[in-house]
C-alpha cells in the first residue's frame, strides 16, 4: 500500500494502517480528532451532526464523549434502510460522481495516464470542494 502514497500528500493528511487492514476502536478515535481540528468542531461552535454507520468503533463511550465535548452528534444510519436516503443518490453521489470524472479527464488532459488511487487522493480534496457545496447539501 504505500506505493499509493507515492505522491505528495496535501498537509494535515493523516494515514494510519492497521495489522488486519480494518478500522477499530483507536483508528476510530484518532479519525474524531482529525474531524474536530479539520472541521471546525469544539465547544464553543455550533453543534454538527455526523453521518455514521453502525460500526461497534461509533458506539464506545470513549467516540461519544469525545464527540460531544466537541458539540458533534454522532447519528446512526439505519442499517438495511439506506434506500431512503435515495435523495443523497441524486443530490450528492451524483455531483460526486461528475466531480471525480472531471478530476479524471484532467488528468488524462495532463498525460496522466494512470489514474491510480494517488491520484484519486491527490484530487480528492478539490473534488469534495466542488461537489460538497451549501447549494448542494441543501437541494439534497
Amino acid at each position: 500500500m504505500v506505493d499509493w502514497f507515492r505522491l505528495e500528500l496535501l498537509r494535515g493528511t493523516h494515514i494510519i494502517p492497521t495489522e488486519k487492514g480494518f478500522t477499530n476502536d483507536r483508528i476510530a478515535i484518532e479519525y474524531l480528532k482529525h474531524y474536530i481540528k479539520h472541521s471546525d468542531c469544539g465547544p464553543d461552535q455550533p453543534w454538527k451532526l455526523m453521518l455514521i454507520d453502525n460500526h461497534k468503533s461509533h458506539e464506545t463511550g470513549e467516540f461519544i464523549r469525545l464527540a460531544n465535548e466537541n458539540h458533534i452528534l454522532p447519528y446512526p444510519l439505519l442499517a438495511h434502510l439506506t434506500h431512503c436516503m435515495q435523495p443523497l443518490d441524486v443530490g450528492v453521489f451524483h455531483p460526486y460522481k461528475y466531480w471525480h470524472d472531471v478530476a479524471i479527464k484532467n488528468a488524462l488532459a495532463r498525460l496522466d495516464i494512470e489514474y491510480a488511487l494517488s491520484s484519486f487522493l491527490r484530487d480528492l480534496k478539490w473534488i469534495r470542494e466542488q461537489t460538497l457545496t451549501k447549494l448542494t447539501i441543501k437541494s439534497a
